[in-house]
Parts: structure tokens; sequence; C-alpha cells
């Protein structure tokens, strides 16, 4: 059963996930688990978390106010690791202190924005499902940027979640609707 009571979803959302599964443990060495698929692992559950305990903040307060309130929250977790840090941004060049502005401003605040809009119109279990498009996504940079290609196990990874993702998105759209 689906967490968040969407119990149609459970079918694509554990073919999904399986697909997840199986990128997660692919590697070019074949299949074994080294630590940054742990990594992986606690960095999903706490964004689970993050989506079903934002639901019901989302109703109370706009995408753009919950985002600052995150945001700052996040920020502020990472005050203890500052030691040193006035140091290191001295030393850094322009280019890296660049990068690193960068990576602050699009993929976390204004992705999260964007995220957070959706996820206030769409609700958890819509919103979440499009994230199953990541496996291509990642193929289609991995293929482009760095002319990388993934192995058969994380090719078939890629598949299930497409899979999982299609199932999920037909059953929700043979839900019937309710007025209002």
């Amino acid at each position: 059963m689906c967490p968040v009571g969407h119990r149609d979803l459970s079918a694509g959302r554990r073919a999904g996930n399986g697909g997840h599964g199986g990128d997660a443990f692919a590697d070019q060495a074949g299949l074994r688990i080294n630590l940054g698929t742990f990594y992986v692992l606690a960095a999903a559950i706490a964004e689970s978390l993050y989506f079903i305990l934002s639901e019901p903040l989302l109703g109370r307060y706009t995408s753009t106010e919950f985002n600052a309130f995150v945001t700052v929250l996040g920020t502020a977790m990472t005050l203890p690791c500052l030691g040193g840090l006035g140091h290191q941004v001295s030393a850094a060049s322009i280019g890296s202190v660049a990068v690193v502005v960068y990576l602050g401003v699009f993929p976390a605040a204004v992705a999260y924005l964007l995220w957070n809009h959706a996820m206030s119109r769409l609700g958890v279990a819509a919103t979440t499902s499009a994230l199953y498009a990541l496996p291509v996504l990642s193929l289609l940079v991995s293929l482009v940027l760095l002319h990388t290609l993934p192995t058969p196990l994380g090719l078939t990874g890629g598949v299930i979640s497409l899979v999982g993702a299609a199932l999920a998105d037909s059953r929700r759209s043979r839900r019937p609707r309710s007025a209002g």
C-alpha cells in the first residue's frame, strides 16, 4: 500500500522502484553493492520524507514561501561545516566559485521552487510519478555530454522504471475524478 493512500499507483511505483534498484546496483563491473549505493538509498528515503511531509505544508503556504523556508532551513543545517570557508573561497578560482553559486541557485533553489509549485498544484502522487523519467534523461545526458553508454543492467533498470511510470500514470488517468 502506498504510504500517502494512493493505492492505485502502488503497482507502478513498485515496478519503477525495482527499475531504480537495478540502476543503483548496475556498475561497470557487474551487479554489486558499494558505499555509494547506500548514499543513494539514504537520499531516496530523505527525499521521500520531504515529499510526504511537504504536501500538507503546501496547502498552507505558497510554493515560494515553502521554498524559502526549506532553503533557509537547509542552509542552517550546513552551518557546522563552515569552518575554513573563507580560506577555501579565497583559494578557489573564480570559475570554481561561479560553479558553486550556479549549483546553489539553479539545481537547488529554482528546481525546488518549480517542484514545490508542481506539488502544490498536482499533489505528491502525480508529481513524483514524473521522477520515473529520470533514467531516460540521465541516459541522454550521459550519451551527449559524457559519451558514456550504460551497462545492460542499467538499461534494463531504466526500462523497468519507465514501465513503472506508465503503469502509475495509466492507473491514475483511469481513476474517476471527483467533482470540485
